[in-house]
């Protein structure tokens, strides 16, 4: 499994996530040249949008993620975080 960068936060608008949804597909690039079996990705949190904003946010980021991976060997894990 490779963990994606702790700051990743794909809560945020999609014009604000490209950084962050580019480092997640290559860490899925880099996670299938190597033979790694997962991406293990924090998805974020939400500040000052409403949790509807959020929830958007992460789907139309993932939605983004996934079709860029859609031929990698891959699993997508997201891993809650404390408190959040």
């Amino acid at each position: 499994m490779i963990h994606s960068v702790y700051l990743i936060n794909l809560a945020k608008a999609p014009k604000d996530a490209a950084k962050d949804v580019d480092s997640v597909i290559d860490d899925f690039k880099i996670a299938d040249r190597i033979g790694f079996s997962s991406v293990n990705v924090h998805l974020g949190k939400y500040s000052d949008m409403t949790k509807q904003q959020t929830f958007q946010n992460m789907a139309e980021n993932l939605a983004k993620i996934l079709e860029a991976t859609k031929d990698y060997d891959v699993d997508f894990l997201f891993e809650n975080t404390s408190g959040q």
